[in-house]
């Protein structure tokens, strides 16, 4: 199997590959090949030549690396250096499609090329970590924090906010960050451009980003109409940034269907409970 270029399979996490199959004949048999590495996260496949593997070590200053394996016999063939962390929690590894590797572990970001040479790194807002990522069809990286307990520093509920943070893919710069009404402990997910993310209490998504450019490199903002993003969680509380301040819009806390070209979503249906048109604006940061 080659083709494989992310965790899961990609960023809507189906976990097979289009076309993949065995291929074995009656009289076949299958054969394994094991040996031990250094906590071994996650595998991609860019190629049928190519395996990198993403290791990392254990505690507060915790530091990540990536092996190209041998596809057959799993001889280390090549490492990378090792790269700045944080604090532990499993990252997360990727083949972009222009071909560099990414790299999230800790609250670090990297990039490699083939060869396993470092070409930026970038450190990420919050010292917590941050478990993985996906890649949007533009090739920008979304990552959020991991804020929920780890072995070894046990934290009392409830957990802190999580943040999106929207790295675009040259120089991880980052062009956009959005901050969760609450934690989230599992990964992202995604689909086209709207992002999945399973909160404490509710899924939500952030939906509907809008692409600027700027000396030829693209940079994702949140969108509603000209300006706003959107998000819906699994209970149908609508949110929206309403001139520049996150908050709950009274006037549109609906069941709602969306358009992406439309500049608001057509609501339908009866008010959700405790967020009717008479409920107060409430502020989320």
């Amino acid at each position: 199997m080659h083709g494989w270029t992310a965790e899961d399979g990609g960023p809507r996490r189906q976990q097979w590959l289009e076309g993949a199959q065995l291929n074995l004949a009656a009289t076949e048999t299958l054969q394994v090949t094991s040996r031990t590495m250094m906590v071994v996260t996650m595998v991609v496949m860019p190629s049928p030549d190519e395996l990198f593997v993403l290791c990392h070590t254990g505690g507060d200053d915790a530091v990540s690396w990536v092996e190209q394996v041998h596809p057959e016999t799993l001889e280390t063939l090549a490492t990378s250096d090792k790269l700045p962390g944080g604090r532990a929690w499993p990252g997360g590894i990727a083949v972009h499609p222009k071909g560099d590797l990414y790299v999230v572990f800790g609250n670090h970001a990297h990039r490699l090329n083939r060869q396993l040479h470092t070409v930026v790194s970038r450190e990420l807002p919050r010292l917590r970590p941050y478990n993985s990522f996906v890649l949007l069809p533009d090739g920008h990286l979304v990552t959020k924090d991991f804020s929920g307990s780890r072995p070894g520093n046990e934290v009392a509920e409830p957990f802190d906010s999580t943040e999106l943070v929207v790295l675009e893919p040259d120089n991880l710069r980052i062009v956009s960050t959005l901050e969760l009404p609450e934690a989230s402990i599992a990964r992202l997910s995604a689909d086209d451009d709207d992002i999945y993310v399973i909160g404490t209490s509710a899924l939500w998504r952030a939906m509907d980003w809008i692409r600027t450019r700027a000396g030829g490199v693209s940079g994702a903002v949140p969108k509603l109409g000209g300006s706003d993003l959107w998000l819906g969680c699994s209970d149908c509380r609508w949110l929206c940034l309403v001139l520049g301040q996150w908050g709950v819009h009274p006037q549109i806390c609906r069941h709602a269907t969306w358009s992406r070209h439309s500049h608001r979503p057509a609501a339908s249906g009866p008010s959700v409970a405790g967020l009717g048109s008479s409920s107060p604006h409430r502020h989320l940061r």
